[in-house]
């Protein structure tokens, strides 16, 4: 069996005809919301916001069959390089970021922003399955566990220098880390379990485990009450 037909076998076809449906969906609502009758439009005109929408369309789907193509090794090569060099973006962000919505979390390129944080989702999750897939690794060592918060943190903390707070916050985590790739993983003492709208960590006699999520989400909470009070 060749590559081609290994891959495509083992899509799930039913997600990515859901996806393209959602898409298309949107792409028409952006036109819609814009449309003037008495004007000679087309959804095409990369004048109009459903123009450019489908420029990022376009991109969207050419990254999606490269990441699929490209042989699987590749990212577990340069997991850490990738973790690396989007530290260094998210580092660069305040400084020669622009600021949207109050927020100064894009990077302009050309006419068009790149926010990194987004970024940051996925190329951390790659570089904590990387991680915990190394050789002699072991969930119930406290270097392990601190070497994995440290990696997570570590962007969290770039991304709260952009001043995104609480929700886009809870979007890192629970929208994007721990979803990502339904992550599955489990050991003598630690039970990890991520899924679409469903993550929890369970630690078997690890209190303090909980007790730093805890406070995370706290001093979370009162970074963003703060900021509305301002």
């Amino acid at each position: 069996m060749s590559r081609e037909a290994d891959i495509s076998g083992k899509l799930d076809w039913v997600s990515v005809l859901l996806y393209v449906a959602m898409v298309g969906l949107g792409w028409l609502n952006i036109f819609a919301a814009v449309y003037d009758e008495t004007a000679n439009q087309s959804i095409f005109d990369l004048s109009l916001n459903s123009g450019r929408q489908l420029m990022f369309i376009v991109a969207a789907v050419v990254i999606i069959l490269a990441i699929i193509i490209i042989d699987m090794r590749f990212y577990e090569a340069f997991a850490y390089i990738f973790y690396a060099i989007i530290l260094v973006v998210l580092v660069m962000v305040p400084l020669i970021g622009k600021e949207v919505g109050g927020n100064k979390s894009w990077i302009g390129v050309g006419s068009f922003g790149v926010q990194p944080s987004e970024f940051a989702k996925f190329i951390t999750a790659l570089a904590v399955a990387k991680f915990i897939g190394s050789v002699g690794f072991r969930m119930d060592s406290l270097r392990n566990q601190a070497v994995l918060f440290a990696m997570i943190l570590f962007p969290l903390a770039l991304i709260l220098l952009q001043k995104i707070l609480v929700q886009p916050l809870y979007s890192f985590l629970f929208g994007g880390l721990l979803p990502r790739g339904y992550v599955a993983f489990y050991s003598d003492s630690w039970h990890f379990n991520g899924s679409p709208g469903h993550s929890y960590i369970n630690c078997k006699n690890q209190w303090y485990l909980h007790g730093i999520i805890g406070a995370v989400v706290v001093v979370l909470i009162f970074l963003e009450n703060a900021r509305l009070s301002e």
